[in-house]
């Protein structure tokens, strides 16, 4: 589920920004969960365990692409590696699609005045402002979605 709402906000996003390779953005939105697949998701206010993220997720993409073509496996690898950097256009981009996605979703259907862990708003724009040097117009969505999320009692 959280694979086809990335991929469908990318889709309604991404025809705005026709400059891309939208090919190589939906590749790298597809490849960058594996590295999840055994080193488990890492929640964005986890700022120890985020510590470490990319190392136990590179070793969970070495350990998933490992039974794959060489040539494949290091495509891949890259692939990943350039998205996880913010190496490329593309790569900055599907990076701010990925971090929108939790956004909607999260105010979508989480049940009104749902905060255990007190998140305040200022705390999910800090998490977030990288999105702000890559465009003023899904900042302004970000921005807009906190506002949301307040008003619905999920953030302070």
């Amino acid at each position: 589920e959280c694979l086809y709402n990335v991929l469908k906000y990318q889709f309604l996003i991404g025809k705005v920004y026709k400059k891309l390779n939208m090919e190589k953005v939906i590749s790298m939105l597809l490849i960058h969960d594996l590295g999840e697949i055994y080193a488990g998701d890492t929640w964005v206010f986890d700022d120890e365990k985020k510590l470490h993220a990319h190392d136990r997720e590179l070793a969970s993409i070495e350990k998933t692409m490992s039974l794959l073509p060489e040539a494949t496996y290091v495509n891949m690898k890259n692939s990943w590696l350039e998205f996880e950097k913010g190496q490329s256009p593309e790569a900055r981009y599907a990076r701010v699609i990925d971090a929108l996605v939790p956004l909607i979703n999260h105010l979508e259907v989480s049940e009104v005045d749902y905060n255990p862990d007190h998140i305040r708003s200022e705390m999910v724009l800090e998490k977030k402002k990288f999105i702000k040097s890559e465009s003023k117009v899904l900042w302004k969505l970000t921005e807009e979605l906190v506002q949301e999320s307040v008003e619905k009692g999920l953030y302070l």
